[in-house]
């Protein structure tokens, strides 16, 4: 399953609703959650091992984040390789 989020920290019910594998694009705030400077980012790190973790390159270019400035471990997808995500994903599911 594909989730994508707008927010950081997940909320419970959003957390049970996910499994292992599922794909997240963190868009908007969440980028802010996912720079290394933050300080619970080793949290982030251990919590989301069970997912495949992704944030857009046109979202973080427009927050003017580099991508080194990010978590190890974070994909960085273009346009084309996010709308792959979403075919490759029957079943979408938007938080905000």
């Amino acid at each position: 399953m594909l989730h994508i989020l707008d927010h950081l920290p997940l909320q419970c019910a959003e957390l049970k609703r996910t499994t292992n594998g599922d794909t997240i694009i963190l868009t908007a705030n969440a980028i802010d959650a996912i720079k290394d400077t933050n300080s619970d980012h080793n949290l982030l790190k251990s919590l989301f091992k069970q997912f495949n973790l992704c944030v857009l390159y046109r979202d973080i270019e427009a927050k003017g984040v580099e991508i080194s400035e990010l978590i190890s471990g974070i994909t960085v997808l273009d346009d084309d390789e996010f709308n792959r995500c979403q075919e490759d994903n029957n079943c979408i599911r938007s938080w905000n």
